[in-house]
């Protein structure tokens, strides 16, 4: 511009002293030009072919809604009842303790607890829970699935538990520490394989279990490193798997199974497994074993349950109680129910569902057996389920036998020891169990561990 001509407005200047437009978008297709009579332009014209689909959808709108309406349904239903009925403490069929609300707390929401805790109570109280399993289990049946909830569709009727291989060598450790804080306490050790290794053959083609007795043999290596005496069963149990060592419906072993791994502890124990002569006698043959209930194949067979007596106490005349001959009936006593019983068979529980309670009435902290054997010896077992039916079987060799489960005992297992004069220790376990316990390292640890409790003013953990 030359000097002394006068500026004229231009376009740019006008629209620079009005109010900022938003910038448009990238991809914001440009304005299509104005029609001929000045008009907005025209949307282009759809297509036969998106027409033909809007079509389809609209005409399925109907059905749609009806499908959605009973979805929702359902969901409201199944909100009303979950909020309505009662929470359960106890699965019968599961055979294990449900999940209550958790409370939450600072620590527990941080650390991830709370929120673990609470799907899991929310997965036990599911209304109807047991009919909804049963119906995923034919579902996943009928389309070819293998397994449902862990546990394996096995051959000839058989229901058999997953096994993963822990983590943490938690449970071994917690013996390995319990051996070498009692070297001159005579320690065995009897984790037995379940019917995952033993009966492989039974398993699905395409069942991928974690190799037990890899595991196994860590295990025992270890244990017989630390200074345990290691049971191992399993060659045994090869020689023998055809002859009925597992439940069908159950993961435990049944008794013939506990009676073969008696005799090889009795190898190993310096014991005579011939001094006592046994009978079996069938007590059950609609045992409905917690695998059934977990998985929901309840078309899976039942089983029978035999209890093994010694010869004298009348196994002849159908006497479990101890009734029989009472010059050969045991002292039991159930330490934490203050209740004594004459005999380590629940008859009652024949009545329930889990009948495998007819061993030792179930799982319990403490449980002291005596016996009319005169040789001082007390043996300690520390153990799971497994050892229920076990048991009985060793109350013939001592004169004391006292049965600790660590998942329900929470009291000082050295204090208790030296009170029962204990001079012998088992702890038997199976290896899935023993692969996933943690209550073993508490209960050890808190009489072993760092002993600075007492300094400290703390209380054993319960």
């Amino acid at each position: 511009m030359q000097v002394g001509q006068s500026a004229q407005p231009t376009q740019a200047s006008q629209q620079a002293s009005q109010p900022a437009q938003q910038p448009t978008r990238p991809t914001q297709q440009p304005a299509q030009p104005m029609q001929p009579n000045g008009s907005a332009p025209r949307p282009r014209q759809m297509s036969a072919q998106r027409r033909k689909a809007l079509r389809l959808v609209a005409g399925d709108g109907a059905h749609l809604s009806i499908f959605a309406r009973i979805f929702i349904g359902i969901i409201a239903v199944v909100v009303v009842l979950s909020i309505v009925m009662p929470d359960r403490t106890f699965s019968e069929s599961e055979n294990r303790s449900l999940q209550g609300f958790p409370t939450p707390t600072a620590q527990t929401i941080l650390n991830g607890r709370f929120q673990e805790s609470f799907q899991t109570y929310i997965d036990d109280q599911f209304p109807f829970r047991d009919l909804w399993a049963g119906m995923q289990a034919v579902i996943s049946t009928a389309v070819g699935g293998i397994d449902s909830n862990g546990v394996y569709l096995g051959s000839d009727g058989y229901l058999i538990q997953d096994f993963q291989r822990p983590q943490h060598e938690t449970a071994t450790d917690a013996i390995v520490e319990f051996v070498r804080a009692n070297p001159d306490l005579p320690t065995y050790a009897l984790i037995a394989p379940t019917a995952v290794s033993v009966l492989a053959d039974k398993l699905p083609v395409t069942a991928v279990p974690d190799d037990q007795n890899a595991y196994l043999d860590e295990v025992d290596a270890r244990l017989a490193d630390a200074g345990a005496r290691v049971i191992d069963v399993r060659e045994t149990f090869a020689e023998h798997k055809d002859e009925g060592l597992y439940y069908q419906s159950d993961h435990h072993w049944t008794t013939y199974g506990a009676y073969l791994a008696f005799r090889q502890a009795c190898e190993v124990m310096g014991l005579n497994p011939d001094v006592t002569p046994f009978e079996a006698l069938e007590v059950a043959d609609d045992f409905d074993g917690t695998l059934k209930s977990k998985s929901g194949y309840f078309f899976a067979p039942s089983d029978q349950i035999e209890v093994y007596l010694p010869s004298w106490e009348g196994a002849a005349d159908d006497s479990i109680d101890g009734s029989a001959d009472s010059e050969h009936n045991y002292l039991v006593t159930y330490v934490d129910e203050q209740r004594i019983e004459s005999s380590p068979y629940n008859v009652e529980a024949l009545n329930q569902k889990d009948k495998y309670q007819v061993f030792m009435g179930g799982n319990h902290p403490v449980v002291r057996i005596e016996t009319l054997a005169d040789n001082h010896e007390v043996l300690l077992v520390i153990k799971d389920s497994y050892a229920n039916c076990f048991v009985p079987f060793m109350a013939e060799e001592y004169s004391k036998v006292v049965v600790v489960d660590p998942r329900y005992y929470f009291d000082d297992i050295a204090t208790l020891m030296k009170s029962e004069k204990v001079t012998q220790v088992l702890f038997l376990y199976n290896a899935t169990t023993f692969a996933e316990d943690t209550s073993l390292a508490s209960m050890v640890d808190a009489a072993y561990a760092p002993a600075d409790n007492d300094e400290q003013g703390g209380e054993v953990p319960q």
